[in-house]
């Protein structure tokens, strides 16, 4: 999980990400504010709720994610938190995780950093409909097994017209699916 501080945009300053371990799914959240609390009902709506977990969280011991777990403990009664050593190279591989996503709304909005929450939508839906070499589908297709065809796909042949040769990197492919 990762908490990310934005600019300001339609009163949303925090954009919260967790991946999933196995299908590298996003779930994220805008938020207006970051607090323990949000952040709790945000993990038990949009992640436990939604997939069924089994209510086990793996969570490094810094403070803020103490109080995301009490209140997880307290407020929703799960049972089980696992808490691992705070470990710096392990964060960065999270944080990293999550780059991608970022640099794409960044990227999009570049001449107008206000309007970010507009394009977050967009960019989270790129980044479930992109192939992923690592398992040669997308992640649409892991979750619903089928693949996503887009309205526009059936009056235009979409893939001839898109600029590959322009694109290298994982950032360049989300901001050419979401634009």
């Amino acid at each position: 999980m990762n908490v990310i501080h934005m600019f300001s945009s339609e009163e949303k300053r925090y954009i919260v990400l967790t991946r999933n371990d196995f299908s590298r799914l996003v779930e994220e959240r805008n938020l207006k504010a970051a607090t323990s609390k949000v952040i709790a009902k945000f993990l038990w709506k949009d992640v436990i709720c939604r997939h069924d977990c089994s209510r086990r969280f793996v969570m490094n011991e810094e403070s803020k994610n103490k109080e995301i777990v009490e209140t997880l403990i307290e407020k929703y009664k799960i049972k089980r938190v696992m808490m691992l050593i705070y470990h710096s190279q392990m964060n960065d591989l999270v944080k990293r995780d999550h780059t991608a996503v970022v640099n794409v709304l960044i990227k999009m909005t570049v001449n107008e950093s206000m309007r970010w929450v507009r394009s977050f939508v967009s960019v989270l839906w790129a980044d479930r409909i992109i192939v992923r070499t690592f398992i040669e589908m997308t992640l649409y297709h892991v979750l619903y097994d089928c693949n996503v065809v887009l309205s526009i796909e059936l009056d235009v042949s979409i893939w001839q017209i898109l600029s590959w040769d322009n694109v290298h990197t994982t950032d360049e492919l989300l901001t050419l699916h979401a634009q």
